[in-house]
């Protein structure tokens, strides 16, 4: 499998308002990519930071969706007036 990892940073107040655009915009999109395995979102509430973290069954299937992940992390978080920090990819080598 393979992972991307994102770090967004938005106001903690609004962390209520992003679980929802989360349930109702994102994970829908995600769903619908071609070799979506799973997804985790997690979220400080106190430093109003959260991490996503998708996970793929191949790289090919993941760098294909690259450009629709893009564009949901535009949308998600244009509408909560957060910010992308960071994007990475990784190759997952062991789970439990």
């Amino acid at each position: 499998m393979f992972a991307r990892l994102t770090t967004i940073q938005g106001a903690p107040a609004k962390i209520d308002d992003a679980i929802r655009v989360v349930e109702n915009d994102v994970i829908p999109g995600v769903k619908a990519l071609d070799g979506f395995k799973n997804g985790y979102w997690c979220a400080d509430r106190k430093s109003g930071k959260m991490l996503t973290l998708t996970l793929f069954e191949t790289e090919q299937e993941l760098q294909a969706s690259e450009a629709a992940a893009s564009q949901l992390r535009k949308t998600s978080t244009e509408k909560l007036g957060f910010e992308v920090k960071n994007v990475e990819r990784y190759e997952v080598i062991a789970h439990v």
